[in-house]
């Protein structure tokens, strides 16, 4: 890990979401298709992440970022999104 302090006190956000079994791969292209481009829209850097126990993620940092992200249909979720913010040290 670098500790340049590049990018210094830039928001960072990260969310998580978990899916039921049935509904991880539709949960999947949501996110691909709809959370990602709306992230990416404010400006921020975005990387999303699969877990094989039907969990997502999305790290997004930029000036941009907050902390909503959109929400993803109720029949997607196995239970409602978190999310935490940061900074970058």
């Amino acid at each position: 890990m670098s500790h340049d302090n590049q990018g210094a006190g830039t928001p960072t956000v990260m969310w998580e979401v978990k899916a039921p079994p049935n509904k991880y791969p539709e949960l999947l292209d949501w996110i691909d298709s709809v959370a990602v481009p709306a992230v990416r829209a404010s400006g921020a850097e975005v990387t999303s992440y699969a877990s094989a126990d039907f969990r997502a993620a999305i790290i997004a940092t930029g000036p941009g970022i907050g902390g909503d992200l959109p929400l993803p249909p109720a029949d997607l979720v196995a239970r409602p999104a978190k999310h935490w913010l940061f900074t970058r040290r």
